[in-house]
């Protein structure tokens, strides 16, 4: 079977007239033009190109070859344009589930923009904190936070973000801070869909990691960061 790619660098040689100017036009290197040449020429078992020090000259075989290649180069292109041109996008239904604040703040957008793209399909998304069936609720993509659990599952990864400690101004005038130790005793407000939600690393301004673990019971325990 003919490799186009490598017909399409031969008529690129050929138009050039040299490996030097084809591979400029192609934004190839030298050698890599030079390689599929002699690949082509391989597979066929002809010499097509005979190489001297001023010009290159095509054989009768690739004079046949260059001939048919800008045929089957152009039925390519038509081929691909006509199947862009037929293809209508996405049909059907597409089931989303997120986080609610990863929804609001970036999945919402990219949905609408997806929806406008492919308008036959019907998008349906809904938000959770919780971990999601994707067999028994029919979820096509699942966005969640944290690492994933040993599953079958095909998981990537979509980015990365730091967490923070905060507190209020009005919080820090009535307790102010002034130890870790003290902080493990605040009034926190904790997050339950993080790994360790009682215990933080913190850097200080020394770099150095200082690890504290949050002893009084949480005064509310949340498993969203909107809450």
């Amino acid at each position: 079977m003919l490799n186009l790619s490598r017909l399409a660098t031969f008529v690129a040689v050929v138009d050039a007239g040299s490996f030097t100017a084809a591979a400029v036009a192609l934004g190839q290197t030298k050698a890599v033009v030079s390689f599929h040449l002699r690949q082509l020429e391989a597979e066929l078992g002809v010499t097509l190109l005979l190489r001297s020090t001023r010009r290159l000259t095509l054989t009768d075989a690739g004079e046949r070859l260059y001939q048919r290649s800008l045929t089957l180069l152009k039925d390519a292109d038509a081929l691909r344009e006509e199947v862009q041109a037929s293809h209508q996008g996405f049909s059907g239904e597409l089931r989303v589930t997120t986080t609610p604040e990863y929804a609001n703040h970036v999945v919402g957008p990219a949905l609408a923009a997806f929806s406008r793209a492919h308008p036959a399909l019907r998008i349906r998304h809904f938000s959770s904190s919780q971990p999601a069936d994707l067999i028994s609720q029919r979820v096509d993509v699942a966005i969640r936070l944290g690492t994933l659990q040993d599953s079958a599952y095909r998981a990537a990864l979509i980015s990365r973000f730091a967490i923070f400690p905060v507190a209020s101004p009005q919080w820090l005038e009535r307790h102010p801070v002034s130890s870790l130790a003290a902080l493990s005793e605040a009034d926190w407000l904790v997050h339950t869909r993080l790994s360790s939600p009682l215990r933080w690393v913190l850097t200080g301004s020394d770099n150095a990691p200082a690890e504290f673990d949050i002893t009084r019971p949480p005064a509310i325990a949340a498993d969203s960061a909107g809450a």
